[in-house]
């Protein structure tokens, strides 16, 4: 496979579970206004730990979701970081970019 048909597909994949992680966090809210049943924490987490840190980060900024929280905040800002290194040190080492 080529390299940048790999890099092709991760982007997409970024893209998609970005965009599903922070609608994610938008229904959760509005099943917390609406006292319905609502989405697992480490759900929301798994999401953004598999990539969704962005859609995450942006789900809780817009849909003010778990801002009241200091623990959720610190756990999506923690996975933000991680991630945010490793989006930066894995195409170093997967394409030779160093």
């Amino acid at each position: 496979m080529k390299e940048q048909s790999l890099l092709h597909i991760v982007l997409i994949y970024l893209a998609v579970i970005n965009v599903v992680t922070f609608f994610m966090y938008g229904v959760d809210k509005w099943k917390a206004r609406k006292s319905k049943w609502r989405i697992r924490e480490i759900a929301l987490l798994g999401l953004a730990v598999l990539g969704g840190s962005i859609g995450a980060w942006l789900g809780m900024k817009v849909w003010h979701h778990k801002t009241q929280h200091k623990g959720g905040v610190r756990d999506v800002d923690n996975i933000v970081e991680g991630t945010s290194s490793s989006m930066v040190f894995l195409p170093l080492s997967l394409f030779n970019l160093h």
